[in-house]
């Protein structure tokens, strides 16, 4: 579950889309599985540039739960989102 702010995808549904974000898009295909369950909203919303920076990162498994922590004492919110596996390389968001 990727946290979304309340309302974006109301006003993605309307097309309120950056055209940043169709560039994103395009720029990330080739690294970027979109689900076929996968509301286009959602897709739409994760292409999105207006938000300027480090929003998804990894970690050691074992170390989630201390740095989510750690996050959330210095008011910065996080949230497991997945999980990486041998593979293409690719992100795949279901």
């Amino acid at each position: 579950q990727i946290p979304i702010i309340t309302g974006a995808e109301e006003y993605a549904s309307y097309g309120l889309i950056p055209a940043g974000a169709y560039r994103n898009r395009e720029h990330f295909k080739a690294k970027v599985e979109i689900g076929k369950n996968v509301p286009q909203t959602i897709d739409d919303i994760i292409h999105d540039p207006q938000t300027s920076g480090g929003l998804l990162f990894s970690c050691d498994p074992h170390l989630t739960d201390t740095i989510i922590g750690e996050m959330e004492k210095k008011g910065i919110g996080a949230k497991k989102i997945g999980w990486t596996t041998k593979g293409t390389g690719r992100i795949i968001l279901k």
